[in-house]
């Protein structure tokens, strides 16, 4: 957060006791992954393999897959197509050119 010429330090300077905590989407991503690594450390755990896992237990059987269509709309939720691992190089090659769509097995330019 700005520290000289910002919303938030001009308020401050108008009340002293105004306290501001940040963006909580950030707050909220920034807690989870420090909980994550700390549960994998401590459990010897990774949530990320039981991701992987979970996606081709899904995908080996249309049949789980109509189960979890059917779950989903029971539940009122919007039934999302499961997306593949990607790894995390393929991450990184996502991030450094936004005018790419990321797939596990391609890159596509937009």
């Amino acid at each position: 957060m700005g520290k000289k010429n910002s919303l938030i330090t001009r308020v401050q300077q108008q009340n002293r006791s105004t306290y501001f905590n940040g963006c909580p989407c950030h707050i909220v991503h920034n807690t989870s992954a420090a909980a994550a690594s700390v549960f994998s450390c401590t459990t010897g755990f990774e949530v990320e393999d039981m991701m992987v896992d979970l996606y081709y237990w899904f995908d080996y059987s249309t049949k789980r897959k109509n189960k979890l269509a059917e779950y989903t709309d029971f539940c009122d939720q919007e039934y999302r197509q499961i997306v593949k691992h990607v790894m995390a190089e393929l991450r990184k090659v996502c991030h450094k050119d936004p005018d790419t769509i990321c797939f596990p097995e391609v890159l596509l330019p937009i």
